[in-house]
């Protein structure tokens, strides 16, 4: 897996991500702060060059006076913008007086770590565009899911010093639904079969069938309430596909449990993306269950292009257990593994509890939950491998919005949208971003909004990972807590929380730690946050709210450092290299009123951060 070094000295200066702008996603995410390199020590070296280069400006001029020839450094480029694109870079900049072009580098790692731009060629995927003679250009070919950080410099006799840093993300464009006709492959058309219908043309129904890269379209019919697909399997790179055709087809599932089901099945990808008119080409309509359900040993199981509104159980749940109506000890975790689970572009709007619950719950339980029909034998649960959830939009959720559990490796959720969940509020199912046992990987470019009446929401809720967990660039608004975390599992990950906006909801506290269950020191990072709009710091212990942790507070180290117990002053929890304020006018966000969390460029957070001093894994979708 390539990796890339994150080296930022301040928390952020603008809003410049790949989550936003061109055609780089589908949402931008204002405010996230992971796309920010501008920093209190680029900026004071910005002012030193400048100072240095108005110096040079003023010694040359001297020069000139005394008869001597001269040289003419110009002041470096302001105001540097990147627009993400698809495998593209858009940059703009101001121009500099005097400057008769201008020199643009690029790499896939900080400027900042260099003593001297002529030594760019030093880091990864660098490259150079020289002597621009226009105040914008565009880098082509750059590779998608992977941050490019670029400065400026302007050329006069002498070339400036280089710009402020800034830095991008260039995303794939989102696919672009075609019109399916409704005819077979044999007659000219994209269909290899259609799905029957059964149950008095009711049932969407695929059964006993092994039919590696074969699609099956669905036609729409107006008496249809659910798709059921049952023991059918694909091969690896060839997925049986089942898509739309023929413009949207709605299940109108008034009366059943299910809109989708998928039971025993392998390599599958559901899609509706038949219809160039309908960006969500199947939709579910107020089914009693869960929206979408696959089940009983469904692996490698893709989902993409579905509205699902008003479900009276998950909006969509991927996920095996060994213990439902029978125990099945054939899908236990020495037996079964969940691979390849990718669930993107879709759109829960109502679901009776989690809108996303993918995996299981219990990864921490050795032996599976007691009571279960498995009686006394083991059943621990189902490792997932291979997870990648994204685009997705998530709204008005009894519980979480999504909850992920027993992800073990090659995790990916990013660029997901969540309001208003944990409408129920119920604590422990009050996540924005619900992490179960197990699970660790890489969440980033998500935005996670509360609603103003929920008490019990939390922005992201961690449960231990089997592997490190990386939170970065993530925005989360109106929740009762940032974070809180319970450290089930047995082992010693690393939680990595870095350049994320926390926004509260004005009442509550920003963190609340338990660590009195781990058997081992758990280290977290929490590194170029910003913290605002909350009421306490710690949590509420024997009416005290200025408490962090617990007896075992040396066990989770915060930055290396010990924070636990009470504290007289909220300032004393400060985790340093943060940025706290329970005035969120005093950080001068650019439009919070209409969702633009980015900051001005006057912003006091500007001038705070540090240097992660840690490599992230690159993304490698």
């Amino acid at each position: 897996m390539k990796q890339y070094q994150l080296s930022l000295s301040l928390l952020c200066l603008l809003l410049i991500t790949g989550c936003g702008g061109g055609s780089g996603t589908n949402e931008s995410i204002p405010g996230s702060s992971l796309g920010q390199s501008s920093s209190s020590s680029s900026s004071s070296s910005s002012s030193s060059s400048s100072s240095s280069a108005s110096s040079s400006s003023s010694s040359t001029s001297s020069s000139s006076s005394s008869g001597t020839s001269s040289l003419f450094t110009p002041l470096p480029p302001e105001e540097l913008t990147l627009v993400a694109g698809n495998s593209e870079l858009a940059i703009n900049w101001a121009a500099a007086t005097g400057a008769r072009g201008y020199n643009l580098y690029y790499a896939k790692e900080s400027f900042l770590t260099l003593d001297s731009i002529a030594n760019y060629t030093s880091l990864t995927g660098a490259g150079m565009l020289a002597d621009i003679s226009d105040t914008q250009s565009t880098i082509t070919k750059l590779d998608n899911n992977q941050r490019y950080f670029v400065v400026v410099s302007a050329i006069g006799d002498v070339e400036s010093a280089i710009s402020i840093e800034q830095s991008a993300m260039p995303l794939a464009a989102p696919a672009i639904n075609e019109d399916i006709a409704c005819s077979l492959k044999i007659d000219g058309g994209a269909c290899d079969d259609f799905v029957a219908m059964t149950n008095a043309g009711k049932t969407y129904s695929l059964t006993n069938i092994h039919a590696p890269g074969k699609t099956y379209c669905m036609q729409a019919i107006d008496t249809a309430k659910g798709l059921s697909i049952s023991d059918v399997t694909g091969s690896a790179g060839n997925p049986v596909k089942i898509v739309n055709c023929d413009g949207k087809v709605t299940l109108n599932t008034v009366g059943w449990q299910r809109g989708i089901t998928v039971s025993n099945s392998q390599f599958i990808h559901i899609s509706g993306t038949g219809s160039s008119e309908d960006f969500y080409g199947i939709h579910v309509i107020n089914s009693e269950g869960a929206g979408a359900d696959a089940t009983n040993g469904t692996s490698d199981f893709e989902i993409d292009h579905v509205r699902i509104d008003n479900a009276g159980g998950s909006g969509i749940l991927v996920r095996t257990y060994p213990f439902a109506a029978e125990c099945h000890l054939e899908w236990t975790r020495s037996q079964f593994t969940q691979f390849n689970t990718k669930v993107h572009d879709n759109y829960v709007n109502g679901a009776r509890w989690e809108g996303l619950y993918i995996g299981t719950s219990h990864y921490d339980q050795a032996d599976g939950p007691s009571g279960t029909t498995c009686g006394t034998n083991s059943a621990p649960q189902a490792s997932l491998i291979g997870v990648e959830i994204y685009n997705n939009k998530i709204e008005n959720t009894g519980n979480d919005g999504i909850q992920l559990g027993a992800a073990i490796a090659d995790v990916k959720v990013y660029n997901n949208t969540i309001k208003n969940y944990a409408l129920h509020n119920v604590g422990s199912h009050g996540g924005g971003l619900q992490l179960n046992p197990g699970t660790g990987g890489l969440f980033y470019n998500n935005f996670v909004q509360a609603h103003p009446d929920s008490t019990e929401a939390k922005g992201l809720m961690y449960i231990g990972g089997e592997t490190p967990l990386y939170v970065y660039n993530n925005v989360f608004v109106g929740g009762d807590k940032a974070v809180m975390t319970l450290n089930r599992m047995p082992n010693n990950t690393h939680f990595y929380f870095t350049n994320n906006t926390f926004y509260g909801r004005g009442t509550g506290s920003v963190f609340y730690f338990f660590c009195n269950l781990l058997p081992e020191t758990q280290n977290y990072t929490f590194k170029n946050n910003i913290f605002t709009n909350y009421e306490f710091v710690g949590s509420d212990q024997s009416g005290g709210w200025n408490y962090f942790n617990g007896a075992k507070g040396a066990q989770c180290p915060m930055n290396g450092f010990e924070i636990s117990g009470y504290a007289d002053n909220e300032e004393d929890l400060h985790m340093t290299e943060n940025y706290f304020s329970k005035s969120p006018d005093t950080i001068l966000f650019a439009s919070p009123s209409t969702g633009d969390y980015s900051l001005q460029e006057d912003s006091p957070a500007t001038a705070f951060g540090a240097d992660l001093d840690t490599t992230i894994p690159a993304p490698s979708n």
